[in-house]
């Protein structure tokens, strides 16, 4: 079935206000350690801040050193959990919420055989593997830098990435089918787009007014190229779970 003419018979808003369990307990997830950070002293919260965020020099220092678990994997990973403000949560879960709904029912309904245990197994190591990646391009973008990374945005780009993919590849009911080279062509001319616009928005005034700071820009473009071309990998990671079976 058309991805939108599935969508537009669930809508948006409801897509965020019934998602998937596995949506669900991402976002309820991120809402509890936001809820934990803020109820905890500050001397705690601190130092859990600096054991999770992620920056290249502390990463690069950490391959140097040898410390893979504590400097390299927890902060890769760890970083997604946690956010700089509420108003950061709550435009992560948002997106969460809305993308990362339409985009799991894909995943579910990609193949008759695909099982919803199989297909929220895929979006949820499609999600986190959004979040890794987008920090590792954060780092390899900024290789000098000790500005740190927090927050799910670069896994919600991954979101995005993979929204994007299903609207211009997959094909759609009772539309004129376009060749492989074209949607393909249309595909990189709007991630084109897709990257300038995040880079100026990351880099706006408004960033740093929400914020305080301007976005990682470099999180969130590495977040939704990692999505954009893995996407494909992962819904057949779904699939192939459950034909297993």
């Amino acid at each position: 079935m058309d991805p939108l003419k599935r969508t537009k018979q669930n809508d948006w808003f409801s897509l965020f206000l019934n998602p998937p369990d596995v949506v669900a307990v991402i976002i309820i997830l991120l809402a509890l350690i936001q809820a934990g950070m803020g109820l905890a002293p500050d001397a705690i919260a601190r130092n859990i801040w600096r054991v999770v965020e992620l920056s290249p020099t502390d990463a690069l220092r950490a391959v140097e050193q040898g410390e893979y678990f504590r400097g390299i994997a927890i902060p890769f990973l760890g970083h997604i959990f946690f956010h700089i403000n509420l108003t950061h949560l709550l435009l992560n879960v948002v997106a969460i919420g809305v993308v990362g709904s339409f985009v799991f029912h894909e995943m579910e309904t990609a193949s008759p055989k695909v099982r919803k245990s199989d297909a929220s197994a895929a979006f949820a190591a499609y999600f986190f593997a959004s979040g890794m990646f987008a920090g590792l391009f954060f780092v390899l973008m900024n290789f000098d830098s000790s500005r740190a990374v927090l927050g799910a945005s670069g896994a919600g780009a991954g979101l995005f990435g993979g929204a994007v993919w299903i609207l211009l590849m997959r094909p759609s009911e009772g539309r004129r089918q376009h060749s492989d080279l074209r949607k393909a062509l249309t595909l990189v001319l709007v991630s084109l787009v897709i990257v300038a616009l995040s880079i100026v928005l990351d880099t706006s005034k408004l960033s740093i007014l929400l914020f305080k700071t301007a976005s990682a820009w470099q999180a969130h473009v590495g977040g939704y190229l990692f999505g954009l071309i893995a996407y494909p990998f992962f819904e057949r990671l779904g699939a192939a779970g459950a034909l297993k079976r």
